[in-house]
């Protein structure tokens, strides 16, 4: 449904998921094996379960990464995309008696 009103390609049911510059390889698993399809951007892509599930860092990953420097990067000053008309209070229930 949303790629119907973005007016852009869809895969279902990735299995693996590259981006390659202004294109994307997805992969995703049909009946009798594999198929490989490679899409220009922008697209939209379902993924099957477990595709994008989080890896667990192992002890000595943790470790070396105290040691590791860490690069502090400052903000810089953006225009507002947004602006707010009215910002107001619900009003408050009466207590049930």
């Amino acid at each position: 449904m949303v790629a119907e009103l973005l007016d852009l390609p869809y895969i279902s049911l990735a299995t693996k998921f590259e981006l390659n510059g202004a294109a994307a390889t997805v992969t995703r698993e049909i009946e009798g094996g594999e198929e490989v399809c490679e899409v220009s951007l922008p697209l939209v892509v379902s993924c099957n379960k477990g595709m994008a599930e989080q890896r667990i860092p192992n002890m000595r990953g943790i470790m070396a990464a105290r040691t590791k420097p860490l690069k502090v990067v400052e903000p810089v000053a953006t225009e507002a995309l947004t602006s707010i008309a009215e910002f107001s209070l619900p009003r408050q229930k009466r207590a049930l008696s």
